[in-house]
């Protein structure tokens, strides 16, 4: 037997849709939705907001980070908390570039990819953009991920993936039948291999 709980408007949500979940390290639930990120401990309900000084209340990626630090990402930017300040990125990122993950590397730098723009870097001090201009065809980002060697796999909607190696960036082409252009999500397995999900089904890179 399964005890499955609902959470929805008629629990006090404030919406019923929710494009991503995290857990923080005391085991609470956050949601990211469009009217802002909800904290749930299981019994009560905290809503993340602008009134708590976020650019806007529609989160679209939500991402806790080694030391703890919350990361939303939104239409046009993107914010970072540790619950007493916050700090806005937004003149950073086009108006109309979505942030759709957060991901953190193993030297504890900071990646954004975001679609129109491409993938950002936060290395600590500033945002370094690897987009169109830049050469990164993937430019459309999804999702990314960080292979054994330290590269970045760069997942979009409309193209197959591109490698950034340091600053140096590789488009790939073509990869077989199940390629649709629409990379979902990325994961490593056991191996390091690379897998993608797609429209067409799941993809693997062996690196």
């Amino acid at each position: 037997n399964y005890d499955i709980q609902y959470l929805d408007i008629e629990q006090g949500l404030p919406g019923s849709g929710v494009s991503r979940m995290e857990q923080d390290s005391l085991g609470r639930l956050w949601l990211a939705t469009a009217n802002g990120a909800i904290c749930y401990d299981g019994k009560r309900q905290f809503v993340f907001s602008k009134k708590n000084g976020l650019l806007t209340d529609r989160i679209s990626s939500i991402y806790f980070d080694s030391r703890g630090y919350l990361w939303l990402g939104h239409l046009g930017g993107l914010s970072v908390t540790n619950g007493i300040w916050v700090y806005n990125f937004d003149s950073e990122f086009s108006d109309d570039a979505s942030v759709t993950q957060v991901y953190e590397d193993s030297k504890k730098n900071i990646w954004i990819t975001s679609s129109g723009d491409g993938a950002y870097c936060f290395n600590g001090d500033s945002l370094v953009l690897y987009g169109a201009e830049q050469g990164l065809e993937a430019f459309n980002s999804t999702c990314i991920i960080e292979d054994p060697y330290g590269r970045m796999w760069v997942g979009a909607y409309d193209r197959e993936p591109s490698l950034i190696s340091g600053d140096t960036i590789f488009n790939t082409t073509y990869w077989g039948p199940l390629w649709t252009y629409i990379e979902f999500n990325v994961h490593s397995d056991s191996s390091g291999n690379i897998l993608f999900s797609t429209y067409g089904g799941t993809f693997k890179s062996i690196v």
